[in-house]
C-alpha cells in the first residue's frame, strides 16, 4: 500500500487528508473510498486500519481531518460545525474525483460515529456517490 499526505480546501482552511492507493499501477484508476471520523475525532483513529484493508482488496481510501480538528487549518479549534464537516466532505469527494489514479465512477462514503451521519448525507445529495455505509 501506499499512504500520501495531502490536502484541499475548506471555506479557505488547508484540509489534511491522507489517500491510501493499492501497491501496483495495473489497479489502476482504482475505486475509492472517502470518509473522516466521528465525532470530534481524528484521522488518525481507527482509519488507517479499514484503509490498510481497503488497499490490500484493490481500494483507494481517502481520510481528513475537519478544518479545525487535527492537522487541518482553522481558526477555532476543536468546534464541531455540521454544516462545515458536510462541505468537507463534499470537498473531498470532489478532489478523489479529479485524481487520475481515481476511478471517478466507483466512488463510495463511509463513516462511522457522526460521519456515518455525514456519509448518508453526502450520498443522497451528490450521484457521483455511488456506495453509502
Amino acid at each position: 500500500m501506499i499512504e500520501e499526505r495531502t490536502t484541499f480546501t475548506v471555506d479557505g482552511f488547508e484540509v489534511a487528508a491522507v489517500i491510501t492507493l493499492p501497491e501496483g499501477e495495473q489497479v489502476m484508476p482504482c475505486p475509492a473510498v472517502f470518509t473522516a471520523p466521528g465525532f470530534a475525532g481524528v484521522k488518525e483513529m481507527l482509519i488507517p486500519d479499514y484503509s490498510a484493508d481497503l488497499a490490500a482488496g484493490g481500494v483507494a481510501s481517502l481520510a481528513f481531518d475537519y478544518p479545525g480538528f487535527g492537522a487541518s487549518a482553522g481558526d477555532v479549534r476543536q468546534h464541531i460545525d455540521l454544516p462545515q464537516q458536510l462541505r468537507s466532505f463534499h470537498a473531498a469527494l470532489d478532489a478523489l474525483a479529479r485524481d487520475p489514479r481515481i476511478d471517478s465512477e466507483r466512488i463510495a462514503v463511509w463513516g462511522t460515529s457522526m460521519s456515518g451521519g455525514h456519509a448518508i448525507a453526502v450520498a443522497a445529495a451528490d450521484p457521483r456517490v455511488k456506495a453509502v455505509a
